[in-house]
């Protein structure tokens, strides 16, 4: 196993593997809705990716053309999708799609949750097909004998067996296995790739590579994934505001480390620290300042070079609603003793003023872990 993390996970999923982390108050049957709302919404991000990439060398998806219910006048094209189409068609990528028609909806669900591997199909204007089939499950297992259908074979030849061989077929492992399996995996795919000359093994980010050779056309298409994947994230996130705080998690835990050092830095009383107390104080407020704006000004491109008075300025309505009604004053005092704190100054900061920056700066800090709590 490699200790390595591999980047394609972050690449198709974003922070959402984080929120299922997440300690949430709520009631159980609460916890499991959002639970499976997220595990299909993973499902569905990785098939979107593939059939984004895929669509950017002219294959449309043609499972979603014929599994899911589009209006009929609809011309479904995924080479022609926009980034709006790909967020307003997400639900289309649900790898099960096909077994909407199964005898019961308790089938349609047992396979729903427990199938381990999923196909799609794609076709180019020639009629060209190509088939993905993405495993998601312990590679070791294809090691493993098995009967099946009166046969009795190593498993990766059943799966080769039962595999449609009507196109050129690539197989993917599910990023979050394969970054727990990643020698069996590799092991796996070199092994159906020398022994079965049609399929090729990959990485999700490892196809893209295959498909595509042009380093600029590889980045932009990366860049617009991530636009289409921040929208859909975004929007999970205003549905369940408590995800908010998931996904900073890091940058809190880096803010308090920066409140308990400006705490340590006074209690000394060496007027040597006024000027460190006052800039990790301004700091702390800049990081949830750029927090509070991602949440409620500029959810998409978060990382907007704004200056402190910027934030504090455009954040104004935010302030004045849900902190106290001296917050916004306070942080302009705290903006002001830093400026002169951070560059070379004659002003050098007394016990006080120091006293006072701290202070309030603390007060900001302590409401806004209680805002945080509370979308919990």
């Amino acid at each position: 196993m490699s200790s390595k993390r591999y980047s394609g996970t972050n690449l198709i999923y974003g922070e959402l593997p984080k929120w299922y982390e997440l300690q949430v108050r709520t009631n159980l049957e609460n916890a499991y809705q959002l639970y499976e709302y997220l595990r299909k919404t993973k499902q569905n991000l990785l098939t979107a990716y593939i059939s984004f990439v895929l669509s950017k060398i002219g294959y449309n998806n043609t499972t979603i053309l014929d599994m899911h219910p589009f209006e009929k006048d609809d011309e479904i094209k995924t080479t022609k999708f926009s980034i709006n189409d790909w967020v307003k068609h997400i639900n289309a990528f649900s790898c099960w799609e096909e077994y909407k028609d199964a005898d019961s909806d308790a089938l349609y669900e047992m396979i729903e949750r427990h199938s381990e591997d999923w196909s799609v199909a794609f076709m180019n204007d020639f009629e060209e097909k190509r088939i993905v089939s993405i495993v998601s499950r312990d590679p070791n297992w294809f090691f493993l004998k098995l009967t099946h259908n009166g046969r009795t074979a190593l498993l990766h030849e059943h799966f080769y067996n039962d595999m449609d061989k009507s196109g050129t077929h690539f197989v993917i492992p599910e990023p979050d296995d394969y970054n727990l399996f990643k020698i069996p995996y590799d092991k796996f795919g070199q092994i159906i790739s020398n022994k079965f000359g049609y399929l090729s093994f990959h990485t999700v980010d490892g196809l893209l590579h295959h498909l595509i050779q042009d380093d600029v056309k590889k980045a932009v298409i990366k860049e617009d994934w991530i636009k289409i994947r921040n929208i859909l994230l975004t929007n999970i996130q205003s549905e369940y505001p408590f995800l908010y705080r998931a996904s900073h998690s890091n940058r809190i835990e880096r803010i308090h480390k920066y409140v308990k050092n400006a705490e340590s830095k006074f209690a000394f009383n060496y007027q040597s620290n006024y000027r460190d107390v006052i800039s990790d104080s301004a700091i702390v407020c800049e990081e949830i300042l750029t927090i509070l704006y991602e949440i409620n000004i500029d959810r998409i491109n978060p990382n907007n070079r704004l200056t402190l008075n910027d934030m504090i300025n455009q954040l104004k309505p935010v302030l004045n609603k849900q902190y106290t009604k001296n917050t916004y004053h306070d942080l302009h005092f705290i903006r002001m003793w830093r400026n002169p704190s951070v560059h070379a100054s004659e002003v050098e900061p007394d016990e006080l003023n120091t006293f006072q920056v701290l202070s309030r700066m603390k007060l900001f800090y302590e409401q806004f872990i209680k805002n945080m709590e509370e979308m919990t």
